[in-house]
């Protein structure tokens, strides 16, 4: 059985809570993310085992807060890779779950999911999302720290070890009025880092070796002697090889 509960806070906006309460021989999932109808006829023939191997031995409380889908003009929307939902997987308070319609808006830094029984959207709280994948992209929510990492939030995990490579993913929002029409475009914009010794360091793109790694030159330029088509995950999984 599921339990919904609704909260208002001042401006309108509103808070899910969904209690999951898992019976002797029903297993029963978060209603905003498994409705099988919702997805259509395809998603309908998922599993239903998956699902409940999915909530094994939860017993806790979900929460977000509802989201408000941007609504496209001339086909630009602020979402990662498409403005129609992808199936990805989610570790999200502790808890697994391999097969989840996600919406990543990169404009707000906003997961989002539909919420079945209203028709409505919510986003997922940031910090109780440990990891999420999309397609081949693996995303992991990072605290504020010392440096140049703009602020908490989610990046594109590219490699991790004792030296952690990830990318910062965002849409800028513009508008420009040409004659009597307003243009309205989300432009994107990718930054990468590297998280060192608890310091960020945003990388200069034009760099081979980035600054920050400037302590192995040697060894770093004798590897891309080698590996010319080297990409920067791989420069630096090598320096921490080297390291």
């Amino acid at each position: 059985m599921i339990l919904y509960f609704y909260k208002w806070f001042a401006g309108g906006e509103r808070s899910v809570f969904i209690c999951n309460v898992q019976l002797k021989l029903i297993f029963c999932l978060p209603g905003i993310f498994f409705a099988g109808h919702l997805f259509g006829q395809q998603q309908a023939s998922l599993p239903i085992q998956m699902y409940e191997q999915a909530l094994k031995g939860s017993q806790q409380l979900f929460n977000g807060t509802e989201y408000f889908k941007y609504k496209s003009y001339s086909g630009e929307h602020p979402y990662f890779l498409s403005d129609q939902y992808i199936v990805g997987s989610l570790d999200y308070d502790g808890v697994f779950y391999p097969a989840v319609p996600l919406y990543y808006d990169i404009h707000k830094d906003q997961l989002i999911t539909p919420y079945y029984f209203d028709g409505s959207w919510m986003a997922f709280v940031g910090e109780l999302v440990q990891n999420f994948k999309l397609k081949d992209h693996s995303f992991s929510y990072f605290r504020a720290m010392k440096g140049d990492l703009p602020g908490a939030g989610f990046y594109e995990v590219l490699y991790s070890g004792k030296t952690i490579l990830i990318v910062r993913h965002r849409k800028i929002y513009s508008e420009q009025i040409e004659g009597m029409e307003v243009i309205r475009a989300f432009k994107q914009t990718i930054e990468y880092y590297l998280l060192k010794n608890d310091r960020s360091f945003r990388l200069n793109e034009n760099e081979k070796i980035p600054q920050v790694l400037k302590d192995q030159k040697t060894e770093l330029r004798n590897f891309l002697r080698k590996n010319p088509k080297a990409t920067l995950s791989d420069i630096v999984r090598q320096y921490d090889l080297i390291k």
